[in-house]
């Protein structure tokens, strides 16, 4: 990791540099992951449901960084966490609480539980 005015001046950089050779990607502010082409969340949740013969669109997905993104478009719920980062908000089908104040916990209870009357 760097700080994060240095990282804002270098992914342009190393975006140019790397183009058609790796994909970049963040999973928090201040970090640049680089990844070979093609390789991200999304793609290894697709190529497991792929092989499980699981819908993703019946499939949840939550995350909260850029690097979540393709895979909270991917599933037919991607839920976007309370601290997400602006593209993985704007990604996401529906929100809920911070990492920090149980948003995980919450989703499942939510969407998952719930609707199957598995809720106290």
């Amino acid at each position: 990791m760097s700080d994060h005015p240095s990282m804002l001046r270098l992914r342009p950089l190393l975006e140019a540099r790397l183009t058609g050779r790796a994909a970049l990607t963040s999973a928090l502010p201040g970090m640049v992951e680089i990844l070979p082409p093609g390789a991200s969340k999304g793609a290894g949740v697709a190529w497991l449901l792929q092989r499980l013969g699981v819908d993703p669109g019946a499939c949840m997905a939550m995350g909260d960084g850029e690097n979540d993104v393709e895979m909270l478009r991917l599933v037919g719920l991607g839920v976007a966490m309370g601290n997400a980062v602006e593209a993985a908000s704007a990604a996401a089908d529906a929100h809920t609480a911070p990492n920090d104040e149980d948003g995980v916990a919450r989703a499942i209870e939510k969407y998952v539980l719930a609707p199957r009357g598995l809720m106290a």
